[in-house]
């Protein structure tokens, strides 16, 4: 594959072997909505309380952390994550199995 022919999941295309851009397009769709939430919980418990509580920091560092998880899920489908394994060579493998450690390492925090 020539520099030319790489491209990143937002210009990927969906095929038979390569679901990727789905993964990318699911993950960063379920984050904006978490952002969303995560404002509308503040927003409203501070209108009513006038105050944060623990539970409040505690979603607040959650979604901080699912910056992480949502990252990590885009380096894995640039590796390879979304295609079938006959379709990634070895060293395309290898780097994908570098990247899904991290990967699984960020969703145990959350």
């Amino acid at each position: 594959m020539s520099s030319a022919d790489v491209q990143t999941p937002a210009f990927q295309r969906i095929t038979a072997n390569n679901h990727g851009p789905v993964v990318v397009v699911v993950s960063i769709i379920l984050f904006v909505i978490t952002v969303i939430v995560l404002f509308t919980r503040l927003i409203t418990r501070f209108q009513i309380t006038r105050k944060f509580s623990l539970d409040d920091y505690l979603i607040s560092g959650a979604t901080i952390l699912a910056i992480g998880q949502t990252a990590a899920t885009i380096v894995a489908v640039n590796h390879g994550l979304g295609r079938h394994r006959s379709a990634l060579s070895d060293s395309k493998f290898d780097e994908f199995a570098k990247v899904s450690v991290a990967q699984r390492l960020s969703s145990y925090c959350n």
